[in-house]
Parts: C-alpha cells; sequence; structure tokens
C-alpha cells in the first residue's frame, strides 16, 4: 500500500481463493493487522463468491451473512467483482443460454447484489466510483461448467441487470 502511494496508485487487496484471504477469517484478521499497524483501512477488492463458498451460505442470508465482513470496508471499496454464485459454487450461469434468466441468477441477484448496491450506495460520501467487473470466468477455468451458456453473452445480460439495480440502488438511497 505504501508503495502504491509513492507510486501515486491506489492498490487494494482482493478476498479470493488460494490466497492470505481465503477464508472471512483471514480477511479479517489482514484488515485488523493493517489499520493496527497503519492506523488506516484497508482497500479492499471484494470477490463475495469466495466466502460465499468456503461458508456455504442459503441464499436466504447471503447478504445478512456477507454484511458481517467489514460493510466499513465495503463502503468505501472503489473495486468489486460481481460473479454469480451460490452457495456452494462460486460462478452461476446468468441465462439459460435461450434469453431467459437462470433462477440462481434472479437468486443471487435478488438476495445479495440488490443489497450490495443499496448498502455501498447508501455509505458514499462524494464523488466515489465504483469500478464493477461483470467477471464470469471461462469454461475450463474452474469457474464455468461444461453445460453454461457462452459466458461472455452472459456477461453482457448480467451487465444490464446490474446497471438497473443500481439505478434501483440510487433511486431508494435518496428517498
Amino acid at each position: 500500500m505504501k508503495a502504491g502511494q509513492k507510486l501515486k496508485l491506489k492498490p487494494a487487496i482482493e478476498w479470493h481463493r488460494d490466497t492470505c484471504t481465503e477464508t472471512p477469517e483471514k480477511g479479517l484478521a489482514l484488515a485488523a493487522q493493517y489499520e493496527k499497524r497503519y492506523k488506516e483501512k484497508l482497500r479492499t477488492n471484494f470477490d463475495h463468491s469466495h466466502p460465499a463458498i468456503i461458508k456455504q451460505l442459503r441464499p436466504a442470508n447471503f447478504w445478512e451473512r456477507i454484511a458481517e465482513y467489514r460493510p466499513d470496508l465495503l463502503k468505501m471499496s472503489e473495486l468489486i467483482h460481481f460473479r454469480t454464485f451460490t452457495g456452494s459454487h462460486c460462478q452461476t450461469p446468468v441465462t439459460n443460454g435461450r434469453g431467459v434468466l437462470d433462477a440462481d441468477f434472479i437468486t443471487w441477484r435478488d438476495n445479495f447484489l440488490k443489497h450490495l448496491l443499496y448498502h455501498w450506495v447508501k455509505g458514499q460520501r462524494g464523488a466515489t466510483e465504483l469500478w464493477a467487473v461483470v467477471e464470469l470466468g471461462p469454461k475450463g477455468s474452474g469457474y464455468a461448467l461444461d453445460c453454461f451458456p457462452d459466458v461472455w453473452k452472459d456477461a453482457i445480460v448480467a451487465r444490464g441487470e446490474i446497471e438497473k439495480e443500481f439505478k434501483g440502488a440510487l433511486k431508494k438511497a435518496k428517498k
């Protein structure tokens, strides 16, 4: 982080599998130790699909459980990965390949995405930007399965759905 500041960059630690932030507990411990040492919050890039599968979260409480993981870091985050997930797989299809939204995507959108975006927007002060990555890994990457439809086409649909939810969050936050 300090080297990034010297270079006028804004690095962030990503919560991800196979890293020191693989579990929420490890990510939270890193954030706490960073704050203790440097007296500032750790810039964090969230990929919530990984804590969701590690903790085997269920759709009905996606947001409730994920909100336990430092909402203050989420509110100051400028980077986030929007990979559709369930509690057992870190990527699900967005559509059925024929233009109809997949049931798991709808569950993710309604039980996670809309809540996350609302809380991010509500927590903002000023002109902070959110760089959101519609992240859908290709087949053979360990993310997309052979039965998934074209991930690029699904990413385009997901982007539109995320934009709708973001606009809804902006309207809701103004009330």
